[in-house]
């Protein structure tokens, strides 16, 4: 029997990146080799090691698709069998890229924990992301990746970017790419309110940071809206890319933040953390005891993120600021 190949689809961004670069990793120590289909991702490549980078595809452009269709056939014919697994288990989108391949005779079987039309379906054992995929690796390939071995690490190219970090010092990241949308951030009043609560109940300053156009907007609402002695205990942090974006977090002793892909970052770096999640699903929430993760009280249905601004679905901007506070002060009287 020949080896086998593992093809995952990338179809997002930071966290995703990591995520699906450290199973790649993982896999390589027992063995096993994995080829990843991404929409131009820009991480993914800086995130591999040197020796693994041509095992990226993007598939975004019609050479990069040709390319790995004659990689995918070029293993077949020397016997491997190629798993198709999408990135995000569920996912149609992923789902019917797999299928078309395994029309062209590029992929042997579509893989997946709950698709019924899926040729192998592998339940969910862990709750995390980064679990279920290596999971499935073990599963099909009967070997065992346990133990440190399944934390999720950060790659070389941000590794140097790691700072000492200051027992005082709380990150602050307020941030999503769907801003626009109630059901995934806080409002600037939630965020002043409770950096105002925090800061009187514990001797820790703030740091601010992250990448947004409304970055500046923020920072003049926290000046005009808290106290001098409040706003004085707050660093602002932009920053220009996922390097200094790194070198903060590690600064940070606990981080408050959004669910986007900083909590991986963050969880990469064994950092304790308040999450605010709205209709994320649970498998990309990070898990530890050092993690808080609430979720919107209110909400009638589960999440579903195709339904950002519907008062059914679960909503960050619902979350009371009393919870994140309870949580926070929890994680600060652990440490």
């Amino acid at each position: 029997m020949g080896e086998n190949i593992f093809l995952f689809t990338l179809f997002s961004s930071l966290g995703d990146a990591l995520i699906i670069s450290n199973v790649v990793t993982k896999a390589r120590t027992v063995g096993e080799r994995c080829f990843i289909a991404h929409l131009n991702n820009p991480h993914i490549d800086a995130f591999l090691p040197q020796e693994l980078k041509h095992c990226s595809f993007n598939v975004l452009s019609s050479n990069g698709l040709f390319l790995l269709w004659q990689a995918l056939i070029s293993e077949r014919r020397k016997g491997a069998i190629v798993f198709g697994i999408q990135q995000a288990p569920g996912s149609l989108r992923g789902f019917y890229f797999l299928s078309l391949l395994k029309k062209i005779a590029a992929v042997d079987y579509v893989v997946d924990d709950n698709l019924y039309d899926a040729d192998i379906v592998i339940p969910k054992k862990s709750g995390y992301i980064l679990d279920i995929h290596l999971d499935q690796v073990c599963k099909l390939s009967g070997k065992e990746i346990k133990g440190e071995s399944r934390s999720l690490s950060l790659p070389e190219v941000l590794r140097s970017s790691v700072l000492d970090v200051d027992p005082f010092l709380v990150g602050i990241h307020p941030w999503s790419r769907r801003w626009k949308e109630p059901a995934f951030v806080w409002s600037f009043e939630q965020w002043a309110t409770f950096i105002e609560l925090a800061a009187t109940t514990c001797n820790s300053s703030f740091i601010v940071f992250g990448r947004d156009p409304r970055f500046d907007e923020f920072q003049s609402f926290l000046k005009y809206r808290l106290p001098h002695n409040v706003y004085a205990k707050i660093i602002f942090s932009p920053v220009r890319n996922i390097q200094e974006m790194t070198g903060v977090i590690s600064r940070c002793q606990i981080l408050i933040s959004v669910n986007t892909g900083v909590v991986h970052i963050a969880y990469a770096l064994q950092k304790r953390m308040v999450i605010l999640n709205g209709p994320t699903f649970d498998f990309w929430i990070p898990k530890s005891d050092n993690i808080r993760s609430i979720k919107d009280t209110y909400a009638l249905y589960d999440g579903s993120d195709k339904q950002g601004n519907n008062l059914k679905f679960p909503m960050v901007s619902r979350i009371d600021v009393n919870m994140v506070l309870k949580e926070f002060l929890g994680l600060i009287g652990s440490r």
